[in-house]
């Protein structure tokens, strides 16, 4: 979700003690929890492959909501004076368990009991950020700008609460039309769509192929938008799964798939992504998608280095194995 929403939530949640009983400098402390979960945003310097992959877990996880509350109320601590450590402590917590609450209800992959268990959970009821929960929150800022009071940060709470439970109920008539439509594909995953109500994108794949498909939750309607070939079963493909770009995507993604297409200098590249990443409308041929993973190898089929690629970025490093890509 995006940060003005998390921060928002984070306000919110700390407006309910209107007494000030966790002492001074709860406040930052609960609404820098709320956002500190995303410091791993850092880990996109090491490679996007490597930051999606850790994404799932690390501070988005019960553990991970523990460090930042640990390490929220050590740097409040430190800038506030006369606060109480427990207090902020407690604040931060919240905070970023929020974070994760709102991560999840969004559609994201979260593994929380990272790293003891590496169970996936996700519940997209709504898009990232999705205007009406947005609205809400933009509201909740107005009104808890100057002052906790209680009873507004318990409406707004329970206006997300009301909605999620709604979004919830059509997202299982969603889930149950896709069914319907589509049989039972070995892989399936959904994404709510952006500002709507009632629609949803799910994504299935089989051994050969990559779908999606559009369903409308209150209608029971559902039609598939496009079916691509997966295009991982060829040598190319096959051979490029030892890379640590695509062991990365492959261990936080389902719907993937694989395309050999040709580099500078007689060199070609064999890059994989997720069918969530691509444009809505495809070539079957040429995907257009805004991420990309594999590596780059000589004509003779030697591989030359990683390579990943974000839009127009383009990200390399050494085909030795790093800590961070086996992360």
């Amino acid at each position: 979700m995006d940060p003005l929403s998390h921060a928002a939530l984070g306000r919110t949640l700390i407006a309910l003690d209107s007494r000030h009983r966790l002492g001074r400098g709860a406040a930052a402390a609960c609404i820098l929890g709320a956002l500190c979960p995303d410091l791993d945003l850092a880990r996109t310097l090491q490679g996007w492959d490597v930051y999606l992959r850790a994404h799932q877990g690390g501070t988005h996880s019960i553990a991970g909501v523990l460090a930042c509350g640990l390490l929220t109320a050590s740097v409040v601590g430190t800038v506030v004076r006369g606060a109480r450590w427990r207090g902020l402590w407690l604040a931060a917590t919240a905070g970023a368990l929020s974070h994760i609450a709102l991560d999840l209800i969004a559609g994201a992959d979260i593994r929380p009991l990272w790293p003891v268990a590496g169970g996936l959970v996700t519940l997209p009821l709504f898009a990232m950020a999705d205007p009406w929960l947005l609205g809400v929150f933009v509201v909740a800022i107005a009104l808890l700008w100057r002052s906790r009071r209680p009873r507004i940060a318990a409406g707004v709470l329970l206006t997300v609460m009301a909605m999620s439970g709604v979004k919830g109920a059509l997202f299982a008539r969603a889930l149950r039309a896709d069914a319907r439509a589509a049989g039972d594909p070995s892989v399936r995953r959904a994404d709510a769509v952006f500002g709507s109500w009632r629609g949803w994108t799910f994504f299935h794949a089989t051994t050969d192929a990559a779908e999606r498909w559009e369903v409308d939750a209150w209608s029971g309607r559902a039609r598939r938008a496009l079916t691509i070939p997966r295009g991982l079963t060829s040598a190319e493909a096959r051979s490029s799964v030892t890379l640590s770009s695509v062991e990365n995507l492959r261990a936080s993604h389902a719907i993937t798939i694989a395309r050999t297409r040709p580099a500078a200098a007689g060199r070609y590249e064999v890059v994989w992504t997720d069918l969530r990443y691509c444009a809505a409308s495809l070539a079957a041929s040429e995907p257009v998608c805004g991420l990309w993973f594999g590596g780059e190898y000589q004509a003779g089929g030697q591989p030359i280095d990683v390579v990943v690629h974000v839009g127009a970025l383009t990200q390399r490093r050494p085909l030795r194995r790093t800590p961070a890509d086996n992360q």
